[in-house]
């Protein structure tokens, strides 16, 4: 495409735009007018004709290509998340682990889609790179809709409701504490059902997640530019994109063998987690501060809690916030979420640019980090307290 790199930002900033702003209202549509099963299908229609016109119009009718890969992309992107949320409510199954193996999947799909495409590109041309894109997101919808249908004459959109409502009015909301021998006590929950603040409690930590995520980000960014290492900084983020794969798994090790684990106690251990990390890094900071830049290569070791801390966030925020939404909302309410945390993440950006320094926003996020796990930490045990006078 032979473009220049602050043209490419330029579309890459509008793609991501016209993203974020899709969310909420696709989500919409889904749940008023459209379901989600042929939510995902129309998406990926919209996605593939994207790429067509991409194949087929002059180069000045990229970005309305783009635009519409991007609506199809965050169309795509709610239904799939409450599809794998009411997927685990019919099964029964682990719903946790389902959407570790689904972020896993983006994860890799992404990095073998980069790797795929750039060939193509390289070795065929910029049409050619979109055709295969083109014929991947259509085989996907094509098995979908097949697979879908096939399932859909014995479960439809009435019974995922009728099951989702049961468990919400006959179990807690939120994992009940373990009983004997490890098996998690089904009891009826108490008379006040407080969903509404629990979902709320899960975006509000979610936020400040995002939030402390991005100070510590920026903080170690500004940083390593003072020191004149941004070269390390590149070696870091190939070293956290090689950490996420062994701790993914872990983490699938440890559901897989305790899959009645606290979704609470989880989420707030990823704040621990990142406050760890921040820690780490303010003390390896202000030690070399003034010393020999040499072992600054200790800025690895807070990437493994941080790692740590964002994988627990992955996988715990989309099985929370698909348990408590209603199933009548359910896209909508994760439009909302995902469009919120795109939103956090862009003042954070703004705000960052704005701050000199570093040491006082890797103290917020130690902060933040400790206040959020104790809130949590609170919030739980005052449930199991309530189910225990309410049995």
């Amino acid at each position: 495409m032979n473009l220049e790199l602050e043209e490419a930002l330029a579309y890459f900033n509008q793609f991501t735009l016209i993203f974020s702003l899709s969310l909420l209202p696709m989500g919409f549509l889904t749940d008023v007018f459209f379901g989600h099963r042929r939510s995902l299908i129309l998406s990926g229609a919209a996605i593939a004709f994207g790429c067509l016109l991409a194949i087929l119009l002059d180069f000045e009718w990229l970005r309305y290509s783009l635009g519409l890969i991007a609506v199809g992309m965050g169309w795509m992107h709610s239904n799939l998340v409450v599809g794998i949320g009411n997927h685990y409510t019919q099964s029964g199954g682990n719903r946790r682990l389902g959407f570790l193996f689904y972020i896993l999947a983006v994860n890799l799909g992404s990095f073998l889609g980069a790797l795929g495409t750039t060939w193509v590109y390289d070795s065929y041309g910029f049409e050619w790179s979109y055709l295969v894109m083109m014929v991947i997101i259509l085989q996907g919808t094509a098995l979908y809709a097949f697979f879908s249908h096939s399932k859909q004459q014995s479960t439809s959109d009435e019974t995922i409701l009728t099951e989702r409502a049961l468990e919400m009015a006959n179990l807690q909301i939120l994992d009940a504490p373990e009983g004997p021998q490890g098996q998690q006590e089904e009891r009826p929950a108490p008379d006040r059902t407080d969903w509404q603040f629990q979902l709320s409690l899960v975006i509000f930590a979610s936020l400040m997640f995002i939030t402390s995520q991005g100070l510590y980000d920026f903080s170690l960014t500004n940083r390593l530019r003072d020191f004149s290492s941004l070269e390390l900084l590149g070696r870091a983020s190939y070293f956290t994109a090689y950490l996420y794969v062994p701790i993914t798994i872990l983490l699938g090790l440890y559901l897989y063998y305790r899959p009645k684990a606290n979704s609470l106690r989880l989420f707030g251990s990823n704040f621990l987690f990142l406050a760890i990390g921040s820690s780490l890094l303010l003390l390896i900071l202000t030690w070399v501060n003034g010393r020999s830049s040499g072992i600054l290569w200790l800025i690895f070791l807070p990437a493994i809690f941080t790692n740590t801390a964002e994988n627990i966030y992955s996988v715990l925020a989309p099985s929370l916030l698909t348990r408590l939404a209603p199933v009548a909302w359910a896209a909508t309410i994760v439009g909302f979420f995902s469009a919120a945390l795109r939103l956090c993440r862009f003042v954070v950006n703004w705000v960052t640019t704005r701050v000199p320094g570093a040491t006082s926003l890797l103290l917020i996020v130690i902060v933040l980090g400790i206040l959020m796990a104790l809130v949590l930490s609170l919030y739980q045990r005052s449930e199991q307290i309530e189910a225990s006078q309410q049995n």
